[in-house]
C-alpha cells in the first residue's frame, strides 16, 4: 500500500531551513554509477532511456551519448546528464519549492563512504 506524505508535512518542509549537501562531482558520478550499475551493464537500456531527452537536449547531443554508451564510456555520460541535465533542473526546483534554500547550511561531504555519511548525519543531528 502506498505511504502518503500529508499536505501540511510537505508544506512546513517547504517552509523550514534547509540544509544543502555537497559532494564532489567525480564522487557524484562514482556514486551513481554504483547505483545505477544496470545501466553499465545495458548499454541498450542506458540508450533507450536517453532517447527520452532528444527534444530537451537535441538529437545530436543525444546521438553523441549514445555513441560512448555503446563504446563502454560511460562516466563522461553521466557527469554530462549530472551536470548539464539533472542539475539545473533540479536547481530551479528547489528554488521555487524551498523559500529557504537560499539559506541553507551547506555540508561538505569529504566522499560518498559509509563513514561520510555517518559523519553528516552526526551534524545534522546537533
Amino acid at each position: 500500500m502506498p505511504v502518503y506524505t500529508s499536505e501540511a508535512l510537505i508544506l512546513r518542509m517547504r517552509e523550514s531551513e534547509c540544509v544543502r549537501v555537497e559532494l564532489a562531482d567525480d564522487e557524484r558520478v562514482a556514486l551513481l554509477m554504483e547505483d545505477y550499475d544496470f545501466f553499465v551493464k545495458d548499454a541498450e537500456l542506458f540508450c533507450g532511456r536517453l532517447d527520452a531527452l532528444a527534444e530537451l537536449r537535441g538529437k545530436s547531443v543525444i546521438d553523441e551519448w549514445q555513441a560512448k554508451v555503446r563504446a563502454g564510456d560511460v562516466v563522461p555520460v553521466v557527469r554530462d546528464l549530472l551536470v548539464k541535465h539533472y542539475d539545473p533542473g533540479y536547481a530551479s526546483s528547489i528554488e521555487r519549492n524551498f523559500k529557504r534554500y537560499r539559506e541553507a547550511k551547506p555540508l561538505v561531504l569529504a566522499d560518498r563512504s559509509a563513514a561520510a555519511m555517518k559523519r553528516a548525519a552526526r551534524e545534522l543531528a546537533v
